[in-house]
């Protein structure tokens, strides 16, 4: 369930009878908002996996606060925006950056904030 020059996931996947996957036709070609959650969890599980590589590659390519949000693995389209909150919980726990304080917000929708409660329950 890798695509791209990245080898990341992408946030739908289309799965035909034979057991073949790819990118969803129907919806944006991204690893987003919904697979963030992969590395999350595989870091939640063993966070020196072998499984996490492709995440540390993409995310590393960047400074902290210039991570894009997204990224189609299709075209290698970055966001427009950065990524922050529950998302960047997410980076800095597989790239394991424990230097940045994690607390939630007011500003932290329900997502950023169930993202950050998720990784400080990963830390622990």
């Amino acid at each position: 369930m890798r695509w791209g020059n990245g080898q990341l996931p992408t946030d739908w996947v289309s799965l035909a009878a034979d057991g073949s996957m790819k990118p969803a036709p129907d919806k944006p070609p991204r690893f987003s908002y919904d697979a963030i959650r992969v590395p999350l969890y595989l870091a939640w599980y063993n966070p020196a996996s072998p499984e996490l590589a492709p995440f540390k590659t993409f995310w590393s390519r960047y400074p902290r606060m210039q991570t894009p949000a997204w990224v189609n693995v299709v075209n290698n389209e970055p966001a427009p925006y950065m990524m922050q909150g529950g998302l960047l919980a997410v980076r800095d726990l597989t790239l394991g950056d424990n230097g940045q304080p994690l607390s939630l917000t007011p500003q932290d929708d329900y997502y950023s904030a169930s993202l950050k409660m998720l990784v400080i329950m990963a830390k622990q």
